[in-house]
């Protein structure tokens, strides 16, 4: 015969000693954070998009068809360069973003500069041009230059 007084005192060890067990052993470990960052080959062909469609002369934005989706942002291209070839120089990556770094050849007027493009995501991967990546992080943007005003300049108003 069981002592009245142990019996409760057992059933809550044995109970708290299955509940332990069971989240030791019975529950997955938790997963690691999905990265952002795509792997250097992803990368290659989101910047390959964006260099193909700017050689085709088609603004930034989304570009139609990909998969995965690719969305560039680069507001210092100038208006009607054109893109005879480029080379990819290296890429790097760290835990928020990989970075390429390219020698654009440019046509009108010729140039050969070499730019930095920043690739986060998974879909849609988005390409930013280094300089507007730079200016979103700031809360920046492009300034436009002053219209150049070619009649004399207003003197103050007469009284």
């Amino acid at each position: 015969m069981r002592d009245g007084g142990r019996s409760p005192r057992i059933r809550t060890l044995w109970l708290g000693g299955f509940l332990i067990l069971s989240a030791l052993f019975g529950c997955e470990s938790p997963s690691e954070p999905v990265s952002i960052v795509p792997d250097s080959a992803r990368g290659r062909e989101a910047i390959d998009a964006t260099i193909s469609t700017w050689k085709s002369g088609h603004q930034t934005g989304i570009i139609e068809p990909t998969s995965p989706r690719v969305q560039v942002v680069d507001n210092h291209r100038r208006p009607g360069q054109k893109v005879v070839g480029y080379e990819i120089l290296g890429d790097s990556a760290d835990s928020r973003v990989r970075t390429f770094t390219v020698r654009i050849k440019l046509s009108e007027p010729d140039e050969s500069p070499i730019v930095r493009f920043l690739v986060v995501g998974i879909d849609p991967i988005l390409v930013f041009r280094q300089e507007d990546y730079d200016m979103m992080m700031h809360w920046e943007h492009k300034m436009e230059p002053e219209p150049e005003n070619k009649g004399p300049t207003p003197g103050p108003p007469s009284k």
